[in-house]
């Protein structure tokens, strides 16, 4: 019981080694993602220049840089189930609190993410095999796959800006799960500081890629990368200040480093830029890169530890809890079930009571304790009149939409003993009795039209008809499922809340005793 109920706080690895393979797996899928997503900014700048001005890019670039997106859109997409299982796995609470806040964004990633891919693979697909000018169609279909590309990080960001401020959590349900101030600039801030890394990764791995002689494009990437980290520099001080924690020494060293990378990286680059035979050595840039980034995703790290673990422990003391006021009832309520388990079962008022009279009655008058939380009343079992095969299914099977479940775990002879019991108690198995009024032959002409203008639209003659049989729960066959001639004349009177079957109180009392007339004879005449 209690495995169940805390299921949420079960951990597959020890603390220690689930977050390192977090932080490891994610380090990885975030570079991957950034340079992915920088590799998309800058062929679609260079697609949008060579458009507008015909000189700060060639369609060839950008051809060459879209043609990196497909394995890299691979990769992103393989590599970031792990941590995204891992994440899920270590932080189940406030990751999935958060993920079902930002629900209808968090559905929003597979058409955005489908959307993306398509888009930009076909634009790959069309400047492999072409070197002229992009058509204007070319421009529109690149805006479309950058922008639904550009928001999955967003919605990512925003995922994880929840989760790691639990203290907002009741605020935003109150809110509709919309951010207020301070989460929404904090989100922005972030949002923004990853679109800016993406600038400076892309960049940075396609002058990598570029060879020595290519003077132009390793100066073309270090001017995105200079631009890159100059806006990162603005971004990160408004990041800084709209962090809605306080910080740690460690998230404040991590930022310190990070900070100093970036100043680093920045006078490198623009020295590179300013020398005709290039920019700093490959290892160098790499190197410097890595020292940005791996500060960067440390102070994340530790901002989003103190948060996670803080939901986990107070989750974990909630369950002690919870389990010290189970446990002293657990004892006994284990006995008497071992005892109930041991106890057989054999007579079918026995079987009756244990599984039936909750909602039926303990007098099967459709009285049970749960039977006013039913939307669909259960029925008086002492007035229905209907064939062992008929109960048998309707027990075996269930009404749907009804609350009466399928009990097909009893076996045929347990059915039959309830079915003997209440035969044998209330005549279930059999035809309705006598009408217990007279009824004149005018009354009878009038539940005959009455009948073959209304109640055989649904009805028909005894067996329900096609729009008798959609609904649900569906209109009884009358044939071989009846009631006593009070409870028809009742259900006649008021109708049966839950179904389709309305009220035809307003009708002669005659007609409607006719009409009960005419559904006993439908029963009465296939025993």
């Amino acid at each position: 019981m209690n495995k169940l109920t805390d299921l949420l706080l079960s951990q597959p690895l020890p603390d220690a080694a689930g977050q390192a393979l977090l932080f490891a797996t994610f380090f990885i899928h975030f570079i991957l993602a950034l340079t992915m997503i920088g590799t998309a900014v800058i062929a679609y700048h260079s697609l949008l220049a060579r458009r507008l001005r015909g000189t700060a890019g060639t369609p060839s670039m950008a051809g060459r840089l879209l043609r990196d997106f497909l394995p890299l859109e691979a990769l992103v997409v393989v590599w970031g189930v792990a941590p995204l299982l891992l994440i899920q796995a270590n932080h189940t609470v406030s990751f999935f609190t958060a993920a079902m806040i930002a629900s209808r964004y968090w559905v929003l990633l597979i058409v955005l993410l489908v959307m993306a891919l398509f888009t930009l693979d076909l634009l790959a697909h069309i400047f492999a095999h072409r070197e002229g000018a992009p058509a204007v169609g070319h421009i529109v279909l690149a805006t479309a796959g950058l922008t639904a590309l550009l928001a999955i990080p967003g919605i990512f960001c925003a995922v994880l800006t929840i989760s790691e401020n639990p203290q907002f959590w009741p605020t935003l349900v109150r809110a509709h799960n919309h951010l207020d101030k301070t989460l929404g600039w904090y989100w922005l801030a972030r949002y923004l500081h990853v679109l800016g890394a993406s600038l400076v990764v892309g960049a940075a791995f396609h002058y990598l890629r570029s060879a020595q002689d290519d003077g132009e494009r390793r100066r073309h990437m270090l001017r995105w990368i200079v631009g890159g980290l100059a806006y990162q520099f603005v971004v990160g001080l408004m990041l800084l200040k709209s962090i809605p924690a306080p910080l740690g020494g460690i998230t404040i060293a991590m930022i310190a480093l990070g900070a100093a990378a970036v100043l680093g990286t920045f006078i490198a680059t623009l020295m590179g830029v300013s020398r005709p035979a290039g920019g700093p050595k490959e290892w160098v840039l790499a190197g410097l890169v890595f020292a940005i980034l791996l500060p960067m995703l440390l102070a994340r790290q530790s901002i989003q530890d103190r948060a996670y673990f803080a939901v986990r422990a107070i989750a974990k003391r909630n369950a002690d809890e919870y389990r010290s006021l189970l446990r002293p009832f657990q004892g006994p309520a284990l006995a008497a079930y071992e005892q109930k388990l041991q106890t057989p079962l054999q007579s079918g008022e026995a079987l009756y009571n244990s599984s039936c009279a909750f909602c039926h009655g303990t007098a099967a008058d459709g009285h049970g304790p749960s039977a006013t939380e039913l939307a669909v009343p259960p029925e008086s079992l002492r007035d229905v009149r209907t064939t062992r095969l008929v109960y048998t299914r309707l027990v075996r099977s269930g009404v749907p939409n009804t609350g009466m479940s399928a009990f097909s775990f009893y076996s045929p002879q347990q059915l039959d003993a309830i079915a003997d019991y209440l035969y044998r108690k209330y005549q279930m198995l059999g035809t309705p009795p006598a009408i217990p009024v007279s009824i004149t032959a005018e009354s009878e002409r009038e539940a005959a039209a009455v009948w073959a203008n209304t109640c055989a639209t649904c009805h028909g003659n005894g067996h329900p008809t096609r729009l008798g049989a959609a609904f649900q729960p569906q209109t009884p066959d009358l044939t071989v499922y009846g009631m006593t001639p009070k409870r028809s004349f009742d259900v006649i009177t008021n109708g049966y809340p839950g179904t389709m079957m309305r009220s035809f109180g307003k009708l002669p009392e005659g007609t409607r005793w006719g009409l009960v007339k005419l559904v006993s004879s439908f029963r009465s005449s296939h025993p």
